[in-house]
């Protein structure tokens, strides 16, 4: 239950209408230059409903947000496989 709070929140705080994509030589080039901005959300701990300020890098979100999707996958698996065929 609490995977889904997380996940929920996260869902909620994301950008609704991301940035276009730059070409890849010149994304590349930035890349090379400068380190990356952190991006910071509000996100509403678990247990808690006090938002606080989180700062990450686009990367460390999309970490985040993949490692909250496998656990909502193995989740999902775990409780289908535990209440067993359609038809028993």
């Amino acid at each position: 239950m609490a995977h889904m709070l997380l996940i929920a929140a996260l869902l909620a705080s994301a950008p609704t209408n991301p940035a276009a994509p730059k070409p890849a030589e010149e994304s590349s080039a930035q890349a090379a230059k400068a380190p990356e901005k952190p991006i910071c959300r509000r996100v509403v701990p678990t247990g808690s409903i006090m938002p606080v300020r989180s700062c990450r890098s686009q990367k460390g979100w999309d970490n985040l947000s993949d490692g909250g999707q496998d656990t909502m996958r193995q989740f999902r698996d775990k409780s289908q496989s535990s209440m067993g065929k359609p038809g028993d």
